[in-house]
């Protein structure tokens, strides 16, 4: 946890090293950011970084945008599916542990509205996430001739979201989100995220 933290204390200081170098506009639409992301399934804690653009400039207190995002997440944690612990005759005392790691990236298309320092915005978006487990296998555990010690598989989502941006200077617009996405595809993986909170920042330029 401590090296994704760090990782993302990196992306965010050179957005903000960026951003020094890009004076801000009082028309800016194009915006980069990143942030943690915690969210129902295991994993849990992650990154993510995007690049907005707006379009269709016409009304001052409406916004349009175009997203495009990417999230990374990795740990390793315990195995809890109880079908895989009996495949190996591991007794309730017994551990396993596994790498999963997901990465996810999608289009998005949001609207938002200006209330002054405050703007609150809901979109819409589809996207593809990838999905690997690695169990850690002991040597001396003996393992069935069927038993798959990895597996992968990637599917296709839909979600919506909304969230709010906060503009306490006309460069930084820290923000809050909730993301709600289903999966359009049958999985191998059987997982049931649904839910994510994002806590980032962007710069707009």
């Amino acid at each position: 946890m401590n090296r994704r933290i760090s990782t993302l204390g990196t992306i965010l200081g050179c957005l903000m090293l960026v951003g020094l170098f890009f004076p801000a506009q009082s028309k800016a639409q194009f915006a980069i950011g990143g942030g943690y992301e915690l969210r129902d399934e295991e994993p849990k804690t992650g990154y993510m970084v995007m690049i907005e653009n707006g379009f269709l400039k016409r009304f001052p207190m409406i916004s349009l945008k175009t997203r495009l995002h990417l999230s990374v997440f990795a740990d390793e944690i315990s195995v809890r599916d109880q079908a895989v612990l009996d495949q190996l005759a591991l007794s309730e005392t017994e551990q396993l542990l596994s790498q999963v790691d997901s990465y996810d990236f999608g289009l998005a298309v949001l609207m938002g509205v200006n209330l002054g320092i405050v703007k609150p915005y809901a979109g819409v978006g589809l996207g593809n996430e990838s999905y690997k487990i690695d169990y850690a296998i002991p040597p001396s555990l003996s393992v069935p001739s069927n038993f798959k010690q990895s597996l992968s598989d990637n599917g296709f989502y839909g979600n919506i979201f909304i969230g709010t941006e906060i503009s306490p200077i006309p460069v930084l617009k820290p923000f809050v989100e909730y993301r709600f996405s289903t999966f359009l595809t049958e999985e191998e993986i059987n997982y049931s995220q649904n839910g994510r909170i994002s806590l980032g920042l962007k710069l707009q330029f």
